[in-house]
């Protein structure tokens, strides 16, 4: 019921004994029960009684825009979108607000998401200029933005069609490195992200300064340790996966790269295309991280790449696949976990597949030359072993930085030949003399899959060359081209 001028004369005749109660109650249709309490606390209260008792009262549940706007001010949030700030004003502020509410707030403010659509851009020019017209004036701010958006180019076509995920848990998993700023001060680094198709959970990440094998290797290294063994994994035709000679667009003449071939030991399908729809997860996940973590870094204090990769594996992936991830599916009319085709790795295999190969020629001191430093041969026993002069070894470094060295099956570990001795008997006191301590016997792997030749065998192999042609064309391709 609203309490307007016409209800309130009525209920002041009827207090009057202009008209009784049953003829106020047919004028206002109401009850008679309400026109005789109204009728009392008019009597009491006089016109307040038709005030609604929270006139001028703030909310309760009201959230103050201005500690909103103080909080973006004090962290240095001003690019990070509505969605991911009502998260972080969530567990960072204790200010509990929606999307979509702080949504509608920063746009009465003239304040836009940086995720904001075409339409929103729009409409919000369009009130400004509303706004323009009524007052012939806008203040600073307002200004501003009226100009920004009246400049901008809202052209553009969504050119990336839907398509179905895979089946099972671990049948294609999809890799690609976003580089951006994503620690303030650092400048541009590089994170490397795997993703699974058919869940939509992170299985690594990894942040480092460039694109790098060794980037694309921590990655193997979480999902084979945490998961096991996928089917398949799709990636873009960077070098790290395939190299392709300056003047050679013949994907027949690719190189296989050091990534490829543990693929192939693995028994893992690798895909390659430079298409970004051939590989849309992670293309999308790119997007969605670099909305998120830069402000989470900033959040946690991490200034460092090593800060940053320790919070990334230990508690942001659990908390990006809580919140975006299925585990469960709608499949045949109900509700079904996926199921999974990851197969186990153990961590020996882990250690021994993940290496960088190489060969090096032993020279006439026994030794080999890596970095431009001499390693000497050790067998098992710690043993030093001499090989003939240029003799041809496999090295291979392993991710924890480990050297190893194999010939004719047999695998040895490097020791590095210091450049000159740390003391000298003839002229340091004997009291400096370091303490001799024992040297550890290398441990050796069981098995390896280390051989040059088989490697050489490898990226010659024609049939393993057209592995990196992918089945897949896109059906824009040719509408855009």
């Amino acid at each position: 019921m609203v309490w307007d001028a016409h209800a309130r004369q009525v209920v002041q005749e009827a207090v009057e004994g202009k008209i009784n109660r049953f003829r106020a109650s047919a004028r206002l249709n109401v009850s008679l029960r309400t026109v005789q309490r109204k009728m009392k606390e008019y009597r009491e209260r006089g016109e307040e009684c038709f005030e609604h008792g929270n006139k001028g009262k703030a909310p309760s549940n009201k959230v103050d825009l201005d500690a909103i706007i103080a909080f973006i001010e004090e962290h240095d949030l001003s690019g990070c979108n509505f969605t991911e700030l009502a998260r972080l004003l969530d567990e960072y502020q204790g200010i509990s607000i929606s999307s979509s509410c702080l949504r509608k707030r920063m746009f009465g403010e003239g304040i836009l998401s940086v995720k904001c659509k075409k339409k929103t851009r729009k409409k919000l020019k369009k009130l400004l200029r509303w706004m323009r017209e009524q007052e012939q004036e806008l203040d600073r701010q307002r200004a501003q933005v009226l100009s920004a958006l009246e400049a901008e180019d809202l052209s553009g076509v969504w050119v990336h069609p839907t398509k179905p995920r895979s089946k099972y848990f671990g049948e294609r998993l999809e890799m690609d490195a976003s580089s951006y700023v994503w620690i303030k001060g650092l400048g541009k680094c590089t994170l490397h992200v795997c993703i699974d198709d058919a869940s939509g959970f992170l299985l690594g990440l990894w942040l480092e300064a460039e694109e790098t094998l060794h980037g694309y290797y921590k990655l193997m290294e979480q999902v084979l340790g945490t998961y096991g063994i996928p089917l398949s994994i799709r990636t873009d035709r960077r070098t790290v996966f395939v190299y392709n000679k300056k003047g050679e667009a013949d994907p027949a003449k690719d190189t296989m790269t050091q990534f490829a071939y543990a693929c192939s030991q693995l028994g893992v399908e690798l895909r390659c295309n430079s298409d970004p729809d051939f590989k849309p997860k992670v293309e999308r996940a790119n997007q969605t991280l670099q909305g998120m973590l830069p402000f989470r870094f900033t959040m946690e204090g991490i200034h460092n790449l090593e800060q940053a990769n320790e919070y990334l594996q230990q508690s942001f992936m659990p908390y990006f696949n809580e919140l975006f991830g299925y585990a469960t599916d709608y499949m045949e009319g109900r509700w079904r976990k996926i199921d999974s085709v990851f197969v186990e790795c153990s961590s020996e295999k882990i250690r021994t597949i993940l290496a960088v190969l190489c060969e090096r020629s032993v020279n006439k001191g026994s030794s080999i030359q890596m970095d431009s430093r001499f390693y000497a041969l050790v067998d098992h026993t710690g043993r030093r072993i001499a090989l003939p002069y240029h003799a041809k070894v496999t090295v291979a470094r392993l991710l924890d930085g480990s050297l190893y060295a194999t010939r004719k099956e047999q695998c040895y570990a490097l020791q590095r030949i210091p450049d000159r001795y740390a003391f000298s008997p003839q002229v340091d006191p004997e009291q400096e003399k370091p303490r001799k301590a024992r040297a550890p016997r290398p441990k050796m792997p069981d098995s390896h899959p280390w051989s040059f030749k088989r490697q050489m065998q490898f990226k010659r192999s024609d049939a393993l060359m057209k592995s990196l042609e992918p089945c897949y064309k896109s059906p824009y391709e040719t509408q855009y081209a």
